[in-house]
């Protein structure tokens, strides 16, 4: 991580630490992206190594699958010794905070990397080259009420240790539990759990799976990701289904039409691995919980009966619950030196988890994009 510069006396305060957001333009979904200079002082600005890299490194939330599909055949054995087998094997790492908890919820910090343009490296998380959060999930299950899973945005702008940056980069310059209290400082719910995943065997896994069958209503044939499909119902194999997973080019959307189509996709293979075909398939079923324990860490508080909970919110939220993401003020904020960013409605986004926790939402979609 290259030295830090700290921010001026009299910079202007970053937006979700102090509740008011920065003042740009908001930009409507359907027009062309309007850009505006983040107004930020010489000199405070922070270049993070990550937003340099190519875009092409997207989205690991394929990956999840591998988690969520591992899952369900822990509950499948728990009765046996695969269970006891699974929580040997697991690895951890330190991911959470020491927020105190004042709610009754329980929550789940589901996080993607990719580092396919380096190798990891002995020391931190700074030590592997290209290494980037590009999925983060935050998964809920209150006291009383519906589940819910609120995808955050990879480009979401944040304020660290002086610096402007994108939430993806935290975890690689500051570790895992910075990227925790940031994620708990934006939503204001305490994480007691969490989850990483590898991107580098999404192929492995949805083939394993013998396919995975998805309904996208929209033709495409994206260049950029490899994506190409005509509107409506079909089988993905793992090459398709890693495509539609990183496809954002053709979305007027970008890439929160893009988390859309992984929690898409998340939802399908959840019902796949329900499938009697499949989780009565010994050898499928070893396959993928290979791939899961060779690709998966939870944190170093969390054992396989924390998953197998996980699990069945991941189901119901997915199913029956509450999916989106946060209020979003600008799609487009352009940040000298760090890109565009997406901007938060903080004093929205923070009630709509606050009502998801009391459990006062309905089921069906939440956030909503302003302008």
């Amino acid at each position: 991580m290259r030295p830090r510069q700290a921010a001026p006396a009299g910079e202007r305060y970053n937006p979700y630490l102090h509740g008011a957001p920065l003042q740009s333009p908001r930009v409507a979904v359907s027009g062309k992206k309007r850009r505006q200079k983040g107004r930020l002082p010489k000199g405070s600005s922070h270049v993070s190594p990550t937003s340099k890299l190519p875009r092409k490194r997207h989205h690991v939330l394929l990956t999840l699958c591998t988690i969520l599909v591992s899952i369900i055949f822990l509950l499948i054995g728990a009765a046996g010794g695969l269970y006891l087998w699974v929580d040997h094997q697991i690895q951890h790492y330190k991911a959470l905070t020491t927020m105190p908890k004042n709610s009754l919820e329980e929550s789940w910090l589901i996080t993607g990397v990719d580092q396919r343009d380096g190798a990891a490296g002995t020391g931190g998380a700074g030590s592997v080259p290209g290494f980037r959060t590009d999925t983060i999930m935050l998964l809920i299950k209150p006291k009383h009420g519906l589940d819910a899973l609120i995808s955050i945005p990879r480009d979401t702008l944040v304020y660290e240790d002086g610096y402007y940056m994108k939430i993806n980069a935290i975890a690689k310059d500051y570790g895992w539990p910075a990227l925790a209290a940031k994620v708990e400082q934006l939503t204001g719910v305490k994480i007691d759990h969490a989850v990483r995943a590898n991107f580098d065997t999404i192929e492995d896994v949805v083939n394993a799976m013998g396919g995975v069958y998805v309904c996208f209503d929209r033709t495409v044939d994206d260049p950029y990701s490899g994506f190409k499909w005509k509107a409506g119902c079909g089988v993905m194999n793992g090459r398709t289904a890693l495509a539609f997973a990183r496809e954002r080019h053709s979305d007027p959307l970008g890439d929160i039409g893009r988390e859309h189509q992984q929690r898409t996709l998340i939802k399908d293979m959840f019902n796949e691995a329900l499938k009697p075909s499949f989780y009565l398939n010994f050898r499928k079923v070893a396959k993928v919980i290979q791939i899961g324990l060779q690709n998966v860490k939870i944190d170093d508080t969390s054992h396989a009966n924390t998953l197998i909970t996980m699990a069945k919110v991941f189901y119901e939220a997915t199913h029956h619950g509450i999916t989106g993401i946060p209020y979003i003020s600008d799609l487009g904020y352009e940040v000298p030196g760090v890109g565009d960013c997406i901007l938060w409605n903080s004093t929205q986004t923070k009630q709509m988890f606050q009502n998801i926790i009391n459990g006062k939402l309905p089921a069906g979609p939440v956030g909503a994009i302003e302008g």
